[in-house]
Order: structure tokens, then sequence, then C-alpha cells
């Protein structure tokens, strides 16, 4: 059960991304943490409407 959780969080991670979560486009690492940091405000904030919205449809 716990692998499952694992690959859909990669495999959500890829969506968010556009692309292969471990694939590295930016060439600094300060370009490679705003990305990170971006892709990881998207994904909270996706989780955070799902929520919202399961709650209210609850």
């Amino acid at each position: 059960m716990r692998l499952d959780k694992v690959e859909l969080t990669i495999r959500f991670t890829g969506t968010v991304a556009g692309g292969n979560p471990r694939e590295f486009t930016q060439t600094g690492k300060e370009e490679h943490e705003i990305a990170e940091a971006c892709t990881r405000t998207i994904k909270n904030s996706i989780i955070c409407w799902n929520n919202l919205y399961l709650a209210r449809q609850l």
C-alpha cells in the first residue's frame, strides 16, 4: 500500500511539473530550488482545493 502512495506522489509531481520530476532542466542550484518551490506550491494548492471541495460535498 505504501509503495502505491509513493508511486502516485511521483506521478502527481510529474504531472504538475510537466515532465519527469527527477529531470533537472535548471542549470543552477538557485533555479532548481525556485522550480522545486513552485512545484510544491502548486501541488499544495491542488491538495488544499481538493480537501475543501470534498469537505463541502460531504
